[in-house]
This record gives C-alpha cells, structure tokens and sequence, in this order.
C-alpha cells in the first residue's frame, strides 16, 4: 500500500474516531440541559417552602442554587466547546485527504503576499493556487500565517538558522496529534491583523483600577456584606433595613 493511501486511511479513522466522539458529547450535553431544567424548577421549588417557614434559610438556599446553575452552565459552555474542538479535527483531516487526492480549494493561496517585483516569488509559485504557501501552510493564527509568508519570501543565508529550522521541521512531522490538537485549539480562536493592535492598546492604557482608592473599595465591600449578612442571620437587625 502507497504512502499516501496509508495516510489517507489513518486520516479516515481519525474522522471516524472524532463522530463518535461527538455523539458521545452531544449526549452528554442533551443531560447536562435536562439537569439544568430539573434543577432549577427542584430549587425554586425548595426556596419557596422554605421562605413559608423562614426567610434565613431561603436567603441560606438562594446562594446554592446560583453555584449549582453557574456549575451547571460552565459545563455546558465546556461541553459545546468540546464539540466545536471536535469538529475542528475532523475538518483538519479532512483537509488532509483532499491535499492527498491533490484537492486545494479548502487551503488559503496567499494571494496578499504575491510581490511581483520580488526575484523569484512568481517564478517559482510561492504563493497563489497549487502554490508553495499554499502546500506548506497549517498556520491557525494572523501572526503565523504572516511569519511563514516571510520566511517563503526572504532566503535564509545563515547555516546555523537553515539546520535549526530543519531539526525543527523534523521535530513536528513526528508529532502529527499535537499539531493537530494545536491547529484545532487556534481554529477556535481566530486571530486577526487588528488583534495584535487591540492587544498593544490596551497594555498601553493607565490602570484604572489599580488605585488605592479601587483597592480599598474591592477589600471593604465584601466584608462589609459578609458582615451585614452574618448580622441577619443572627437576628441583630430585620431584614426590613435592606429593603
């Protein structure tokens, strides 16, 4: 069996692995949302019958039931996350297949990058379709696809740089989970030219929130209601005082 066709049936399972596994999780999800349903018609429920009896226990439950549905929530967030990272693979490999049976519509060409007064960009298909860029590039990320169209674009002359780059090359293609598990997180996350701007800004901006006024303000504030709170419980002062 050729190289590629065992390439292809490694790709295969992989896709297959990846369906079941979002079956499983879609599963999990339909149960994560009849929990949530459950739960929080059982602690209203509760939260009414106790303040028939007294307010201190409602107001005791009423904290439970908002860890419960943030818990509950979190998962669910965790899980459609799962589901979509999961969904990233199975798109990679199938890339992957299409590249092997010579398909390349779903690759990105580079068009951006093409310089036609470069010495060689366009005569050796650097960039555009069936391109060079367009063969190599697995970049999820603005900042990576910009550094491999330079690197494409401008020779290497040191040979020190050439052999790192060449370990590091060697390095990954034996790696083919983790670059797949990194290219499925990047996907999730798309970066564009301006995020690296908007990140910069906001570093740049005065700390607003440093100042000694907001530090004693963030400390005071909850001891003053886990005091106030404490003090109800006890009975010292009604509960009418808040109202």
């Amino acid at each position: 069996m050729a190289a590629s066709e065992l390439l292809i049936e490694s790709y295969s399972k992989k896709i297959e692995f990846f369906n079941q596994e979002i079956q499983t999780q879609k599963k999990r999800l339909n149960r994560i949302f009849f929990i949530r349903i459950v739960s929080f018609l059982l602690c209203f429920s509760l939260f009414f019958i106790f303040a028939q009896y007294s307010l201190t226990y409602a107001f005791l439950l009423a904290p439970a039931i908002v860890i419960l549905f943030l818990f509950l929530v979190k998962v669910e967030i965790r899980t459609q996350r799962k589901i979509e990272y999961l969904n990233n693979r199975i798109q990679i490999n199938k890339n992957e297949i299409d590249q092997l049976n010579s398909k390349y519509d779903r690759f990105d060409q580079g068009k951006e990058f093409i310089n036609k007064e470069h010495p060689y960009i366009s005569d050796l298909d650097i960039f555009g379709n069936r391109s060079i860029f367009q063969l190599l590039n697995r970049s999820c990320t603005y900042g990576g696809r910009v550094l491999l169209a330079q690197w494409l674009s401008l020779p290497f002359y040191e040979k020190t740089e050439i052999y790192a780059r060449q370990e590091a090359v060697k390095d990954l293609s034996n790696k083919q989970e983790f670059n797949q598990q990194f290219i499925a997180t990047g996907i999730s996350d798309q970066e564009n030219s301006q995020d690296k701007d908007i990140i910069k800004n906001w570093l740049s901006e005065p700390p607003y929130f440093s100042s000694v006024y907001f530090k004693f303000i963030s400390i005071i504030l909850p001891i003053i209601t886990l005091l106030s709170f404490v003090i109800v419980l006890m009975d010292k002062i009604e509960m009418t005082v808040f109202n």
